[in-house]
């Protein structure tokens, strides 16, 4: 059920592209974020999404692409509290975020990716990392079979809202621009990863009230790449 307001599905698909919610993020969440990180008191969030990585199986490098990166921070949060296990490249859509994600952070390589369409081969990266990404796209059905075509071995749905009643879309407002907010039935959410060829391996809670998760899925290596959108 949509919520009153004016803004169409085509406006929502591009709002996280508008120049001034990098800026805004970083004042109102990733600055402090960061600095707890760097004093030794990394926010839960953060936290989680390193246990989720850690709970991947073996001790090789592993190529990793954050879809949906934003202004890069995660790589950070990964590089401090999962070690340098995973070679660390971000994707985003928005060239705003890319820009601040570049200049911070030189030596990590960004690329401008939709994750609507993502052009990249079959099994490009070990890992793909989405958080808190598929809840804002209005086709998320073929967001997520595209992570899904781009994954070589794990992927992981991070801060996912989930609940036990149908799929809903409502609009939210993210650092004054509205934006489309996707709450998943875990079961249909689930089942459309278990056609494309996945299996749970790890699941955990990130707030305390519950209903938004992290999850890792594990490919099973000899199912065929799902292209159907």
């Amino acid at each position: 059920m949509w919520g009153r307001s004016v803004t169409s599905r085509a406006e929502l698909g591009e709002a996280w592209k508008d120049a001034g919610i990098p800026g805004k993020q970083m004042r109102r969440s990733t600055r402090s974020e960061l600095a707890s990180l760097r004093a030794g008191n990394p926010p839960e969030v953060y936290a989680i999404a390193a246990e989720a990585l850690r709970a991947i199986p073996g001790s090789g490098k592993l190529t990793l692409l954050d879809m949906g990166c934003a202004t890069g921070y995660y790589s950070e949060a990964i590089s401090v509290l999962a070690g340098d296990r995973f070679e660390y490249a971000g994707a985003d859509y928005s060239d705003a975020m890319l820009a601040v994600a570049r200049g911070k952070y030189p030596d990590i390589t960004f690329l401008n990716l939709d994750i609507r369409h993502i052009e990249l081969p079959d099994r490009a990266y070990d890992v793909v990392l989405s958080g808190a990404t598929l809840m804002h796209i209005a086709g998320w059905k073929g967001a997520a079979r595209e992570l899904a075509r781009i994954t070589g071995s794990y992927l992981i749905l991070h801060r996912t809202p989930v609940t036990e009643g149908k799929t809903s879309a409502t609009e939210e407002s993210a650092y004054n621009v509205r934006v489309l907010a996707n709450t998943f039935n875990e079961a249909e959410l689930w089942l459309l990863l278990v056609k494309c060829g996945f299996y749970n391996i790890f699941l955990k809670s990130v707030y305390p009230k519950g209903g938004n998760i992290t999850y890792v899925f594990e490919r099973l290596q000899n199912h065929p790449i799902t292209q159907d959108h």
